[in-house]
């Protein structure tokens, strides 16, 4: 066997070492990528159940998940604090009320508030599961009783 098909024989294992690996990375980044998306559907579904108060006490207390009625208060809290930080709302102003509803948008919600001027409509959209985290609920637009838009996202 001469120098030159020792060389070819080293290649063609090379070669295949190197799928090998790019195979088994793909299969794991694939995999990883469906445990995600699923994980994140999980997610999604838990928040709504959340927010429309389906998940009875019982599961709550099992499951570490708040009832619906504490994740719409949640995140009503988390909106006004959200909207007091961008500077759109008057540090008196207050959460009014049960203000607690979904919209028509998919993870979009709105909290009604005042302060001792005016009453304020905030709107946010879940991005995540933890709504003890700020950055779980973004502000999407306040308007003020009168219509008045303060804010709105761009986008």
């Amino acid at each position: 066997m001469s120098e030159h098909e020792a060389d070819m024989i080293a290649l063609g294992r090379e070669w295949l070492a190197a799928r090998v690996v790019l195979i088994v990375g793909f299969a794991i980044a694939i995999g990883f990528g469906g445990y995600k998306a699923y994980a994140w559907r999980n997610a999604i579904e838990q928040v709504r159940a959340q927010a429309s108060g389906q998940i009875s006490e019982e599961q709550g207390a099992s499951g570490g998940v708040e009832s619906g009625a504490d994740a719409g208060a949640l995140i009503c809290h988390q909106a006004l604090v959200v909207a007091q930080n961008f500077g759109v709302l008057p540090q008196d102003a207050k959460l009014a009320g049960n203000g607690f509803k979904p919209t028509d948008v998919t993870g979009r919600y709105s909290c009604e508030a005042a302060s001792q001027s005016a009453k304020f409509t905030i709107a946010v959209d879940l991005v995540c599961r933890n709504l003890q985290d700020q950055r779980c609920v973004s502000l999407y637009n306040v308007t003020q009783n009168g219509g008045t838009v303060l804010f709105q996202r761009q986008g």
